[in-house]
């Protein structure tokens, strides 16, 4: 039987972590739950309280730290990676314990949150583009996490690529999730304006695919907001 490690990081999200963790405990699975917040002002540590002990106060300032950090923590033999501002369909852990079986790494499909033209748009393009580097959610085995050497900390956005490519060029097998979803916070395109985060993820994927260095050092250089 596995045992499953659900570590979310956060950074000022008081507004959303509570809304996450209880749509997370609907899921009919038993998990671990590490929350590991980073240099928050707000009440997200208070509000993650109220649903695990395993609450975190740290001062990274990048998700990558964040994250292993949290496997440092954890227990479980599965980990998955959550954001903050992120919901699951109720049948998302029970798909991992599923999945867990035959594969060693995967992520769920996105829907979209306003359901709007742009926001469904913006669905498809992750779905059936970068179906194997979905950020927001993932799952992977522990053992594989490890030998891998987690996540590397000098970068500061595309971490999740970075590892999901480095487990694929040693044949990980990994599975992209239909049964079930994640909704991913659409407040960033809301506030920035859907057309130019849709170009702005499109040349930080340039960047990242042709000039990794530069991408690392400059483009992902800034604390992150979730």
């Amino acid at each position: 039987m596995h045992k499953i490690s659900v570590i979310i990081p956060a950074h000022n999200e008081e507004g959303y972590i509570g809304k996450t963790i209880e749509v997370l405990n609907k899921n009919n699975v038993s998990f671990e739950l590490i929350v590991v917040c980073d240099s928050c002002k707000d009440n997200t540590g208070e509000i993650a309280k109220q649903y695990t002990d395993m609450v975190f106060n740290v001062d990274f300032q990048t998700v990558s730290k964040n994250r292993n950090f949290g496997v440092s923590k954890s227990s479980g033999d599965v980990l998955v990676f959550l954001d903050a501002d992120t919901i699951v369909s109720d049948n998302y852990l029970s798909e991992i314990s599923k999945m867990i079986e035959t594969y060693d790494m995967g992520c769920a499909k996105w829907k979209s949150e306003s359901n709007t033209i742009l926001g469904n748009y913006i669905v498809w393009l992750t779905n059936r583009y970068n179906r194997k580097n979905i950020g927001g959610n993932f799952f992977i085995k522990k053992d594989l996490f490890n030998k891998l050497g987690g996540f590397n900390e000098s970068m500061k956005r595309g971490e999740d690529t970075d590892l999901g490519e480095r487990a694929r060029k040693i044949g990980t097998h990994y599975v992209f999730m239909e049964n079930c979803f994640i909704i991913p916070s659409e407040r960033r395109y809301r506030e920035n304006g859907y057309l130019k985060m849709i170009i702005k993820s499109g040349v930080w994927g340039f960047f990242y695919k042709n000039f990794r260095n530069y991408y690392n050092k400059k483009i992902g250089s800034k604390f992150y907001e979730q």
